[in-house]
């Protein structure tokens, strides 16, 4: 209860923060009593109290545009040109389905390539507007070409600039120091853009489509293969099975990028007297005492390809939990990636019931229909072309 008051009023910037940061450790190390089992972990703390002493605490500038984001990022209209920008006058969407893909301009034959499985192996029996988010690499018409033969109708869309800058309190000279930036001694460097990267997919691409009139969501890599048929309206069967998020894989994490994410969730949970729908059956023990970067066994759903709701994610209750994550700016300082928090939203959140795992043959990077993924397997769910 001491740690829920504490860590409540400091991201609310209730409690008066005016010392150097070794006094302000000093002062709670005096107030909390720390156990394994009870308290976050240290390198937790010391990035709450970084948001709170350098203002990084407050709402990222995406919340900007997620309140009145339907003046400043309306839909574009449908004309003959193929590049789209977000702030672009209103007009009547074709679908109530976004395909959304995040282009690098680096991996254009990739891209290329499930653009075309997109197109003949999902897109005629699932409608829906193509949408390639990008940050300026598709300038030209040249540039474009390859691509819009692979998919004639995409809109190229530039991501807004306010979900790609870093949030207020961080500062790009010191991302060296971040986990996993470019330092050997960590596995899975990353830089900036990823990070700005898994903190759109895990939240702001919704607000974004929502302001856009979208209903569905459904995400695919450059580098994702769509190897087989998808012979159904994916949206429809959905819809009438109650579904509320598909996915097709599971996938283990890496210790190094996740962090602390257990113990924030676990905190979270704690204090607002949560009950987890299937969270805790990758925990050891299988409870909340096992809801720590010891106890999770990493497990995640593999979310380079997902379908999901997006007026379900925008609940309040998925939100409240979304913005504590992001006020901790763990998506840089612990490069926290989207798969791990759409996980934890997830577990905590949604039924098995409602959640599905399907069965066409996909891969990702590497990550195919093996064997050894049907261990991850949940109870309620079998692989089955929906």
């Amino acid at each position: 209860r001491r740690q829920g008051w504490l860590m409540r009023r400091l991201l609310a910037h209730e409690t008066p923060i005016t010392n150097t940061k070794a006094t302000v450790i000093t002062r709670i190390a005096h107030q909390i009593s720390i156990t394994v089992q009870q308290t976050l972990l240290v390198s937790l703390l010391l990035a709450l109290l970084h948001a709170s002493l350098t203002g990084g605490a407050r709402l990222h500038p995406l919340k900007q545009w997620r309140d009145n984001g339907t003046s400043q990022h309306e839909p574009p209209p449908h004309d003959s040109s193929p590049t789209r920008a977000a702030g672009a006058g209103a007009s009547q969407l074709r679908s109530r389905l976004a395909y959304v893909l995040l282009a690098s301009g680096l991996r254009n034959s990739q891209l290329a390539s499930i653009l075309h499985q997109l197109r003949t192996r999902v897109l005629p029996w699932t409608q829906g507007d193509v949408l390639l988010f990008h940050t300026g690499e598709y300038k030209t018409d040249e540039q474009k070409r390859m691509l819009l033969e692979a998919m004639p109708d995409m809109q190229f869309v530039l991501v807004p600039a306010e979900a790609w800058k870093l949030p207020d309190g961080l500062q790009e000279e010191e991302a060296t120091n971040w986990i996993a930036f470019s330092n050997p001694k960590h596995s899975l460097p990353k830089g900036i853009g990823y990070r700005h990267m898994c903190r759109w997919y895990s939240n702001g691409m919704f607000h974004f489509l929502h302001n856009w009139g979208y209903q569905w969501v459904l995400r695919l890599d450059e580098d994702s293969e769509v190897l087989s048929d998808v012979r159904v309206d994916i949206v429809t069967w959905m819809e009438q099975h109650n579904k509320q998020y598909g996915f097709r894989l599971f996938d283990s994490d890496n210790k190094f990028v996740t962090q602390s994410l257990p113990e924030l969730t676990a905190w979270y949970i704690s204090a607002n007297n949560i009950q987890p729908e299937w969270l805790y059956d990758y925990c050891h023990p299988k409870g909340i005492s096992g809801l720590t970067s010891a106890g999770w066994d990493r497990t995640i759903i593999y979310n380079n390809m997902f379908i999901a709701n997006i007026t379900w994610w925008l609940q309040p209750k998925v939100q409240s939990y979304l913005t504590w994550v992001e006020r901790t700016n763990g998506h840089y300082l612990f490069r926290w990636g989207d798969a791990p928090v759409h996980t934890m939203v997830l577990g905590m959140f949604l039924p098995r019931i409602q959640l599905h795992r399907f069965g066409f043959a996909y891969c990702h990077n590497g990550p195919c229909d093996a064997a050894s993924d049907t261990q991850h397997l949940l109870p309620a769910l079998r692989d089955s072309l929906p």
